[in-house]
């Protein structure tokens, strides 16, 4: 991750931190992966949920005896699957986020019976949500640039029907009806 920093404290001559480190001081967390990922969105909840450009992380308290902190804290990889510059958006329970594409929304949430989070499609049914209509150059409506679908924006409407507007990459407006009740 390249969006945690810690703060200037002091060092010894082997870098290590010689002043008391408190549970609310900010704190640098190094994800050792294999490759450079950019921090796309946050989202709080009894862990913290990171979208990367490369995958969704999950960091959370390592112990729970002592507080979260710069000592107690531990990152685990959830999904693979890669996020857009677009902010995820909590409902309920789940995490919204476009795939790294746009091509995508998936539901993040946890797998109680797994331990872990999820990352379930949930356009897998309704493609044609984030993707331009098919064209003469590309007849099977396959798009992969910009452009060519993709989503590029999003804004949540609760009331009266819970309701996902987003803008493709082409400009067009669409909406999909989200409601995590009817999916169970």
């Amino acid at each position: 991750f390249e969006n945690f920093k810690l703060t200037e404290v002091q060092k010894d001559a082997q870098g290590n931190v010689q002043v008391p480190i408190a549970a609310d001081d900010p704190m640098e967390i190094n994800v050792y992966t294999e490759q450079m990922d950019k921090i796309e969105w946050l989202s709080p909840s009894e862990d913290l949920l990171v979208g990367t450009t490369g995958g969704e992380f999950r960091i959370s308290q390592n112990t729970t005896v002592d507080p979260f902190g710069p000592e107690n804290f531990k990152v685990a990889p959830e999904t693979p699957f890669g996020s857009s510059s677009i902010q995820a958006l909590r409902i309920g329970p789940a995490v919204l986020f476009a795939q790294r594409s746009g091509l995508k929304i998936r539901e993040f949430l946890f797998d109680s019976v797994n331990a872990s989070y999820v990352a379930s499609d949930v356009t897998v049914a309704a493609e044609h949500i984030t993707r331009a209509p098919a064209g003469p150059y590309d007849p099977d409506g396959v798009f992969e640039g910009p452009g060519r679908g993709g989503l590029t924006a999003r804004v949540w409407q609760a009331e009266p029907m819970d309701i996902l507007r987003a803008v493709r990459s082409e400009g067009v407006m669409v909406s999909f009806v989200y409601s995590r009740a009817q999916c169970l």
